[in-house]
């Protein structure tokens, strides 16, 4: 009678190693994919703080042209929140400058980490209310800068 030797071959294992390396690859880039989702909506989140904030300024002094990344403390602090979540890519707020008696307006957008469908990302708040996440990217519209038309709207 022959003696059964316990334990696993090296084949075995070899095979054990190779699927729990490509368990871990797969693991590592989902939890990757799931970091920049996190990041972006944090980055999201804080724009919209930015837009609530400009419209708290606004009520005050009448116009936007306080908003600005290096003027206002808590400005410069959701501006640096949103710089630091996006980096790289960082925060541009465009003012217009108030004729006669307007108070101006303002368009502020910043490139997200993660595409949508191959294309990039960008979010944009505007003196209009709006929170806007577009493939448009802000900068490039047609006169430049978030500007249309001598408004200063983020895209559709």
């Amino acid at each position: 009678m022959k003696k059964k030797k316990k334990g696993f071959t090296f084949v075995e294992l070899l095979v054990i190693t190779a699927i729990f390396a490509v368990l871990l690859t797969i693991a590592v880039v989902y939890y990757n994919q799931a970091k920049i989702g996190s990041r972006d909506t944090a980055a999201i989140t804080a724009m919209n703080q930015l837009r609530l904030k400009a419209e708290m300024i606004y009520s005050i002094d009448r116009n936007y042209n306080n908003i600005k990344c290096d003027g206002n403390a808590e400005i410069v602090k959701i501006c640096g929140d949103i710089n630091e979540k996006l980096s790289p890519n960082t925060l541009t707020i465009v003012l217009s400058t108030p004729t006669g008696s307007g108070s101006g307006q303002y368009c502020a957008y910043a490139k997200l980490l993660r595409q949508k469908d191959g294309l990039d990302s960008y979010c944009c708040v505007d003196s209009a209310g709006g929170v806007k996440q577009t493939s448009i990217n802000p900068g490039n519209i047609m006169d430049g800068q978030c500007r249309t038309n001598s408004t200063y709207l983020c895209p559709n």
